[in-house]
């Protein structure tokens, strides 16, 4: 079924278009890197997978990045994508299980999160010999937060989407990284500054972005807000910020590789409200679904409607970054904003 994709008081017609721009960059990327786009509809995703040669990986190791070379007999990708916009599923847990014609397990196991500078994807280097495979992708939902009363309602339980027939050559392709490539990893992040444009000159009290080392971060404040929420396992929408106001402010930050402009999920963010030296608020916002622009964003309680100096300290991903250009963001980076015009209320 497709998730909803409806305007409400989180997005209007226009700013969903945003978001499909967005999806439709990655799928410009995967018909590049496949010369089609194969893949499933799948419960709220659309799932698409390919096979390459294997690939090698920077990642956090002692503090800083280590490079991990191919292994393997090949690079299995999977990409999980909203079904209403397009745009790539982070945070999800993904696992596939391959059988061969005989009906034997070949494989099972879960793919990590990860960014390519092309295309992320939920990906490693397999053990998988020439042949043919029934491919059975697992996911079970990302349990983050979702903006958004009407659209934030997705994502809900386990799905799974099978690929049959599904040929593995002696012989398979090479990945291309080169500077053609690239530019359908920098068009993904053209859509996406689009977005932040939007937010910040049109949505938000207050925005701006910055780029520090290889990193652009991008925070916007606006008004106290409900949001959708994890019960146990059951996805509720949680009021609060509407009928009470212990919280006061929204922060909103947007983090992105300086390479490509895309958005980095998996990021630790912490965010310091000051007045002078004094520190008046400290969160650490968790990463967002938005009908049109995920960030990591939480409510906070703030003195009153002033101008605040924000700090905004981020620890580097701990997922793999394949291929050689990889190799960025391996340090915390501390970046300050000062001037932030918070104005104090409840969306």
């Amino acid at each position: 079924m497709q998730p909803p994709g409806v305007s409400s008081n989180e997005v209007s017609a226009e700013q969903l278009q945003i978001a499909r721009e967005q999806g439709m960059a990655v799928d410009a990327a995967l018909r590049y890197t496949l010369g089609q786009v194969p893949g499933a509809e799948a419960g709220e995703y659309l799932v698409g997978y390919f096979l390459s040669v294997p690939t090698g990986y920077y990642q956090l190791d002692g503090g800083g990045l280590g490079w991990n070379e191919p292994s393997g007999s090949a690079h299995l990708a999977v990409v999980v994508r909203d079904g209403y916009d397009g745009r790539i599923v982070p945070e999800a847990t993904v696992r596939v299980r391959a059988q061969d014609r005989s009906g034997r397990e070949i494989l099972s196991q879960e793919l990590p999160f990860g960014w390519h500078p092309v295309l992320d994807r939920y990906a490693d280097n397999v053990e998988l010999p020439a042949g043919t495979y029934t491919l059975r992708v697992e996911i079970d939902p990302p349990r983050l937060r979702r903006h958004d009363p009407i659209n934030g309602d997705r994502y809900h339980g386990p799905t799974a989407a099978v690929f049959e027939n599904v040929v593995v050559p002696a012989d398979l392709p090479a990945e291309a990284t080169d500077e053609t490539a690239l530019w359908y990893g920098r068009a993904q992040g053209d859509a996406l500054e689009r977005s932040l444009h939007a937010m910040i000159n049109g949505e938000a009290m207050d925005g701006a972005e910055t780029t520090l080392d290889s990193v652009r971060l991008a925070y916007a404040v606006e008004y106290a807000e409900s949001y959708w929420v994890f019960d146990g396992d059951k996805l509720v929408y949680d009021f609060r910020a509407e009928s009470t106001s212990a919280k006061n402010a929204h922060v909103e930050v947007a983090t992105r590789d300086a390479l490509t402009g895309r958005f980095l999920p998996g990021v630790t963010v912490t965010t310091t409200f000051l007045r002078g030296d004094r520190v008046v608020e400290q969160v650490q916002p968790g990463l967002m679904w938005h009908p049109w622009l995920y960030h990591y964003g939480m409510n906070v309680r703030v003195p009153g409607s002033h101008a605040y100096r924000l700090r905004v300290q981020v620890e580097p991903p701990p997922y793999r970054r394949w291929t050689r250009r990889g190799d960025f963001f391996a340090a915390p980076l501390d970046f300050t904003f000062d001037d932030v015009n918070v104005k104090t209320g409840q969306k």
